[in-house]
């Protein structure tokens, strides 16, 4: 062999060597596969139960599950509707997205798709994981949420967060969790001998507004049961932050299969009202007592009114100028909303007609600016339109004065005023 190939060789040797401890300059790096596969990111769910409310719309009761990674971000939501009737419909599913708020927790956004006999139900849904220590609690899911229809009229419904546990032990609508085609044994039939009282039905509830509500004896897996018919509900309410009160509706008793629907209930609102309310409802049987409280609910004035009712112009009038009287006698007036030059009368066709009185002012003898008038109470409402109208009575204990008032009200945003004649008040 020439010495120079064997020179050639040895240097050859030489680098290869080399190679396996300090790549030359220039050296570009190649990454290959290893035969195993890597290790997926480590994930896990947090889970509540939901209500979702809309004005004009039955309530929804769902569960809710969001998958969350180790950077606490939500990356996947499932939801089940748990309305009755719907228990055979699939669980939507949502990939999310967000960021990080100001809290440092995580608000999220995702739309899922629901095809259920050809339609289809799902919608854009947001919400928060609640960060703490680190990690998202145990109950962080997942704050107010929204949800808005796609093809439903692209409704909006807000979702109150259910104060009862929910966990992975209550989700059972995952085929890789659950042997859904197992028969139950006669083991978990005995389990679910107790019993329990649900109300459902309930809402926030606008002034003057009529609505349905149900109480119903059920199993504590939900069926129903004809175990209490006939037996008495002592129904009870309390609004604020009152005691429990009697309602003038308890007494009644439960039909087959152990409910009762109570229909058209109204609550009477007094001028300023704003609260909330609440209802408890209980039975005795067989020594035994059941009993069961509602979560709050609003009971408030409307203030924003869009159902599209008058095609026209809303117009307030005042319908009745008040008088001119004496000191400490009576006057009264009265204002009247219009569509058109039609009175809004029928509240269950036009919202409108149950608006609140949003603006009271009043000028006097020597004022030349409108002052509030103390018929506004906490600076909220002074009542609300009854069929489209609303008649103020007052008396005046000061002085001689002229008189003025000014009354307003709020639909879809827009302030509606009618302004009276001036009155005279004398001794």
């Amino acid at each position: 062999m020439k010495p120079l190939l064997l020179l050639s060789l040895a240097l050859s040797a030489l680098y290869a060597c080399q190679r396996d401890e300090l790549p030359a300059a220039g050296v570009r790096f190649q990454l290959t596969p290893t035969d195993s596969a890597g290790t997926p990111a480590k994930t896990y769910w947090r889970y509540a139960k939901y209500r979702f409310t809309l004005a004009e719309y039955e309530d929804v009761l769902v569960a809710v599950r969001v998958e969350v990674n180790e950077d606490n971000e939500a990356i996947k939501l499932e939801v089940k509707d748990l309305t009755a009737g719907k228990e055979d419909w699939e669980v939507e599913e949502a990939t999310l997205t967000g960021e990080m708020d100001a809290n440092g927790n995580y608000a999220f956004s995702g739309t899922s798709q629901l095809n259920e006999g050809g339609t289809d139900y799902g919608g854009k849904y947001s919400g928060t994981l609640t960060v703490t220590d680190g990690s998202v609690a145990d109950n962080g899911c997942c704050g107010k949420m929204e949800f808005t229809s796609t093809e439903q009229g692209k409704v909006t419904l807000t979702g109150t967060k259910l104060m009862e546990a929910f966990s992975a032990e209550d989700w059972t609508w995952d085929d890789d969790e659950v042997d859904m085609s197992a028969e139950p044994s006669p083991a978990s039939s005995a389990e679910c001998e107790d019993f329990k009282l649900v109300l459902s039905g309930l809402k926030n509830v606008r002034r003057d507004e009529r609505f349905d509500f149900t109480v119903a004896a059920k199993s504590c897996d939900d069926s129903s049961t004809s175990n209490f018919n006939g037996n008495t509900v002592t129904l009870e309410y309390k609004t604020g932050k009152s005691n429990w009160m009697e309602s003038r509706r308890s007494g009644k008793k439960l039909d087959d299969p152990s409910t009762h629907t109570y229909k058209k209930h109204r609550f009477g609102v007094k001028d300023n009202s704003k609260t909330t309310y609440q209802f408890k409802a209980s039975i005795e049987k067989d020594g035994d007592s059941y009993a069961t409280e509602s979560d709050t609910f609003d009971l408030n004035p409307i203030t924003d009114i869009d159902d599209g009712s008058c095609a026209g112009d809303y117009s307030l009038k005042v319908s009745k100028q008040p008088m001119n009287t004496k000191v400490e006698v009576t006057y009264t007036f009265e204002v009247t909303l219009e569509c058109d030059g039609a009175i809004v009368s029928d509240i269950a066709e036009d919202r409108a007609a149950s608006a609140p009185i949003t603006l009271v002012k009043f000028k006097a003898s020597g004022m030349d600016d409108w002052a509030d008038s103390n018929m506004i109470k906490d600076k909220e409402v002074a009542g609300a339109l009854d069929g489209g109208e609303k008649e103020f009575r007052r008396k005046n204990s000061q002085a001689t004065t002229d008189l003025q008032y000014r009354i307003g009200v709020t639909i879809n945003g827009e302030d509606y005023m009618a302004t009276t004649d001036t009155f005279n008040i004398t001794e």
